[in-house]
């Protein structure tokens, strides 16, 4: 008698067993969601929040092992970037550190005005120096409420105009939705060529892509801009149309610089920024790197410059990283 009883006790904790088991199943696999996950109550296991770096904001943990990340969107991401951006170039501006903001790394330098927990922590996490921050805070995805004007040139050029804006390169600035260039006497809307659009990198900075497929440049970047404006390079708007069916605009008046070409700058290895840093200390006016030449001996590089004052070449030499000219 007790042994029958004894087999009906355990079949029936078998079956309670078995019985929570595939209720348990049951409502796990239902669950396919990070909402849904936080909302199971005593399936979830843990609850995990990120604070401040990362694209996963949180992680939901089942009993069963399922997890469920709920990610950051874009904007979030560069809403953190641009913060922990600003409170880098602050720190900076009140510390006392003896290099330049391309050799200061965000979080790792002390100042009077020390930045966040959080942006430590996306610093950890995400390397920047104070010069990349303060390059990303001038190409900071603009406010989607102020949409982009991207006129273009009405048909493919066979020839177009060879003269440059500036003498040196100049910023690309998105100023109220119109992309502009500024030479120092005139603010210029640029006309880009047939087949030319917008997109948004990884980042979301905005970016200029040609007829290929290809990004040729970033707000923020600085290139020299090839073409012309012609009579419209005053500001007059009376031939600007047979360029382009998008002008004139009121909102993004002249001068235009019908572009032609872009010619972007090469991007400088490390030790080519601390030969220029090296050779620049001394000068007590600004300049526009032309070219920056590695040599066949330690420390050996060719800098040559170019004044911004008088549009001087010169060039510095420099061996074992010291001055020799």
């Amino acid at each position: 008698m007790n042994k029958t009883k004894n087999i009906v006790v355990i079949f029936l904790l078998v079956f309670i067993i078995g019985s929570l088991a595939g209720i348990f199943g049951y409502w796990n696999a239902k669950i396919t969601t990070f909402e849904e996950c936080e909302d199971a109550g005593w399936l979830v296991r843990s609850i995990t929040v990120y604070d401040g770096f990362g694209y996963i904001e949180k992680e939901c943990v089942l009993w069963s092992g399922k997890s469920f990340v709920k990610q950051r969107t874009q904007e979030e991401e560069n809403s953190l970037k641009i913060k922990c951006c600003e409170e880098c170039k602050t720190a900076f501006s009140k510390s006392p550190v003896g290099f330049g903001p391309e050799m200061a790394m965000c979080g790792k330098f002390n100042s009077g005005y020390p930045i966040s927990a959080s942006c430590e922590l996306f610093f950890e996490n995400n390397p920047m120096s104070v010069s990349s921050c303060e390059s990303y805070l001038k190409t900071k995805p603009q406010d989607s409420s102020v949409a982009s004007f991207f006129p273009t040139q009405k048909e493919p050029a066979n020839l177009y105009m060879e003269a440059l804006l500036s003498d040196k390169p100049e910023e690309l600035e998105l100023v109220d939705g119109c992309f502009r260039v500024n030479n120092g006497y005139d603010n210029y809307l640029i006309v880009w060529p047939y087949g030319f659009s917008l997109s948004a990198d990884e980042n979301g900075v905005i970016q200029v892509i040609d007829n290929k497929g290809q990004p040729v440049a970033r707000v923020g970047d600085k290139v020299r801009f090839g073409g012309g404006g012609g009579e419209m390079s005053g500001g007059d708007s009376g031939n600007i149309s047979t360029y382009s069916e998008q002008l004139p605009s009121i909102r993004c008046s002249g001068p235009y610089w019908i572009l032609g070409e872009i010619i972007k700058l090469k991007e400088l290895t490390g030790d080519q920024k601390r030969a220029v840093e090296i050779a620049v200390a001394h000068l007590s006016y600004p300049t526009t790197i032309v070219e920056v030449k590695k040599l066949e001996c330690y420390g050996c590089f060719s800098i040559t410059l170019q004044r911004d004052d008088n549009q001087q070449q010169f060039t510095i030499t420099l061996n074992d990283w010291k001055i020799t000219n």
